[in-house]
């Protein structure tokens, strides 16, 4: 594991698991960081109850105690506090930049009609 990521995306999905006989939500969280050669790495994944805030800063602080010192870009959905959660974790982060993944949206969007239009060529 590198001590400085370029960019670290966050980001969690909601499955359902079977629990005792019943079936429950539960987030998978993953991680994944561009080092600073331009190679992605899995940071890791991490399974809890919900994608809150305190799970946000059980994650950070899991990483942190791997070895990554900086975060140079997030890149995570809109969660609410999440800036002031990366900085209880890593104090010396400045917001340099925190895109969310809405805007990952609108670029799957602009492909998918830019290759329409290149079928009607």
């Amino acid at each position: 594991m590198n001590t400085v990521y370029m960019i670290v995306r966050m980001d969690g999905i909601v499955v359902k698991v079977r629990d005792n006989g019943r079936i429950i939500n539960k987030t998978v969280y993953l991680c994944v960081g561009l080092k600073q050669n331009g190679l992605k790495e899995v940071l890791g994944m991490w399974v809890g109850k919900s994608e809150s805030s305190s799970f946000r800063i059980g994650v950070l602080t899991d990483l942190k105690a791997r070895g990554v010192q900086d975060i140079l870009i997030t890149y995570a959905d809109n969660l609410n506090g999440f800036t002031d959660t990366i900085r209880t974790v890593f104090p010396s982060y400045s917001l340099k930049s925190v895109w969310y993944i809405r805007s990952e949206t609108l670029v799957n969007m602009s492909f998918i009609r830019t290759r329409k239009s290149l079928r009607q060529i």
